[in-house]
């Protein structure tokens, strides 16, 4: 799973699939990818939780 941390100090972050956003931090989580990216774990996150409460 993509991890996205906010930094001004941090260059290469050492966790797997991490992403430091860097500069105006609205406008870095404001980028298209990043938009879809937390939508889609939105809608992970609904449908696990819909599963365990039907299944």
């Amino acid at each position: 799973m993509p991890k996205y941390v906010v930094s001004s100090t941090l260059e290469d972050p050492k966790w797997n699939n991490s992403t430091v956003l860097k500069g105006d931090v609205v406008t870095e989580a404001s980028k298209p990818a990043l938009v879809l990216l937390t939508v889609q774990l939105v809608e992970r996150t609904i449908a696990l939780r819909v599963l365990r409460i039907c299944g």
